[in-house]
């Protein structure tokens, strides 16, 4: 059996998930996700507690990618003093291809909806741990969804 849901990011969460594949074709952007989380309000999960769920593929139709950047780091002395902040650096959008393919190898770092007045507007922002480096993706889309074929062990609330 296939699960699927349809517009509703806010009911998973796939924090620390492997990422895959990350790919535009024509008027798609997927993401292939080694595992993720079920919400306990996923419409799928009729456990009510949150549960792991196996490999997901997550589509969002008609993106617009409105932000790509290399996040700046930070760096500290041992006292915890700011020494230096170097810029974000935007991705230009000639080297999309090259660096989605670089993120294939990341874990996600933060995956969620963006919401103006607790509305999603469409959009969502995405950040993903390469290395040392942490890359941003901000898109907006026309719909977005996530499909898995099983839910797996329920959460451990201690983890």
């Amino acid at each position: 059996m296939r699960y699927k849901c349809v517009d509703e990011l806010d009911k998973f969460d796939f924090k620390e998930a492997g990422v895959t594949a990350l790919r535009v074709d024509d008027d798609t952007l997927s993401i292939d996700l080694s595992s993720g989380i079920a919400k306990y309000n996923n419409p799928c999960n009729t456990k009510y507690v949150d549960c792991y769920i196996s490999d997901t593929q997550i589509r969002m139709k008609s993106p617009k990618i409105t932000r790509f950047f290399l996040e700046g780091p930070k760096y500290y002395d041992a006292n915890d003093v700011l020494l230096k902040t170097v810029p974000d650096r935007d991705i230009p959008p000639e080297a999309y291809e090259e660096t989605m393919g670089r993120l294939a190898s990341g874990e996600v770092f933060l995956f969620r909806e963006k919401t103006e007045g607790g509305k999603n507007d469409g959009s969502c922002e995405i950040a993903i741990d390469v290395e040392d480096d942490t890359y941003w993706l901000e898109t907006e889309y026309e719909k977005i969804i996530i499909e898995w074929d099983r839910f797996r062990n329920r959460v451990d609330e201690g983890q």
